[in-house]
């Protein structure tokens, strides 16, 4: 089984989840909103609202697989996980 992983409810809409997902084009780690598409780059700026609309932006990502998680040290922040059939469409296929 697949999964996806996400942190917590988003502060900007609070409606969406915050999953996490890997920019392969800057090979970094970014919480993105489901509802809103907002995104954080740093999971510590949640509380202060440095964030970014996703949309404006052009380039590919995937929710974030264990390893990447491990690697950039972000496991503190996989609280919660989703078999990836059920998770929304943040990347394009």
């Amino acid at each position: 089984m697949s999964v996806c992983y996400w942190y917590t409810d988003c502060p900007v809409c609070e409606e969406g989840r915050l999953f996490i997902v890997e920019n392969l084009s800057r090979g970094l780690l970014y919480l993105h909103c489901e509802e809103c598409e907002v995104g954080f780059e740093d999971p510590m700026n949640l509380k202060t609202g440095v964030s970014y609309l996703t949309l404006e932006l052009d380039y590919e990502c995937r929710f974030a697989d264990p390893q990447t998680i491990n690697k950039h040290n972000w496991q503190s922040f996989a609280l919660h996980e989703l078999d990836i059939v059920n998770a929304p469409k943040i990347c394009p296929d």
